[in-house]
């Protein structure tokens, strides 16, 4: 069953994650925690430093109760990327799946529950690799399959990362 290799997690917010993981490899390519005008920028591109991503997966607010203007600005803003990963810049390049995962999906997915939500998924995705957050960060001299994802990036991998391993070709 083919699956596929690049696929993009997008954590929309006032500081949008973004995280390109390799399927094949079962390693980030690139990660990033950005503006969200930065992040659109980069998915209107359709790639990045020559890497096409044929799948992005973007977390989906949902109501909660009460919205200030900052989860507003956030659902704006990820409509905006929505469109803009669905219909890259260069008329040539192949136009990506785009994908909503609610953020209860992804915890679902993860098996995470309660407080600290956030360094749950961080943890479940070390382990789903196989390593400990050290081994999977590593360091400058000895790269981990996570090196370099930090701040907002780490859930985006959360959403990449759970489209690998949950969606075949058929099911899209």
């Amino acid at each position: 069953m083919m699956r596929h290799r690049l696929i993009l997690g997008v954590d929309p917010g006032a500081r949008t994650g973004l995280a390109l993981y390799d399927n094949r490899t079962q390693r980030v390519v690139w990660s990033a925690t950005l503006q969200p005008c930065e992040a659109l920028e980069v998915l209107r591109s359709g790639q990045h430093q020559g890497h096409h991503w044929s799948l992005v997966g973007i977390e989906r607010l949902t109501s909660t109760g009460r919205a200030n203007s900052d989860i507003l600005r956030a659902a704006e803003d990820s409509g905006r990327m929505y469109e803009a990963a669905s219909r890259p810049m260069a008329p040539d390049m192949l136009q990506p799946m785009v994908v909503w995962r609610t953020r209860r999906e992804v915890c679902r997915h993860w098996q995470v529950s309660g407080a600290g939500k956030d360094g749950q998924i961080i943890d479940r995705l070390c382990e789903a690799h196989g390593l400990s957050r050290r081994e999977a960060k590593g360091r400058k001299a000895c790269p981990g399959p996570f090196f370099g994802v930090s701040g907002d990036a780490w859930q985006a991998l959360g959403v990449a990362v759970m489209l690998a391993e949950s969606l075949s070709d058929e099911q899209l």
